[in-house]
């Protein structure tokens, strides 16, 4: 019987993340998210921070504030993002989902109760199967 042979081991990525710290990026699954969406949106791995936008009421527990809307045009981001606090909501290792395609610009206090960061431009792993 033949095994697979481990893949090589490749240095980390890393990334500057949302509030300009080194982090490691988001990698794409190979689910899309068929109903809610209608198969724009697919999941993601995130192998660093899983950082959300939380606003001073949502750091104290309570109801998150009004999201900034598509139509406002693009808000503030990163270290001027006002009151709003980059903070990891949810750990490494989360599964989230993105957008397929668009602006993440149009985003810029993320999507969600805790404004799950969108960053649309996520990374790929390939993988390789089989016996050879």
């Amino acid at each position: 019987m033949r095994l697979n042979r481990p893949i090589t081991p490749q240095p980390p990525t890393t990334i500057t993340n949302e509030a300009r710290q080194a982090d490691y990026p988001f990698y794409w699954s190979g689910t899309t998210l068929a109903g809610f969406r209608g198969g724009a949106a697919a999941m993601y791995v995130a192998f660093g921070r899983a950082a959300g936008w939380m606003s001073p009421r949502g750091m104290a527990g309570g109801p998150p504030d009004r999201r900034h809307g598509p139509d406002d045009g693009p808000g503030p981001q990163g270290k001027d993002a006002g009151d709003y606090r980059y903070v990891d909501v949810h750990g490494a290792g989360s599964q989230r989902s993105d957008p397929k395609a668009g602006d993440p610009a149009m985003f810029p206090h993320g999507r969600g109760p805790q404004g799950d960061v969108i960053r649309i431009y996520n990374y790929v792993r390939c993988v390789r199967g089989g016996l050879n």
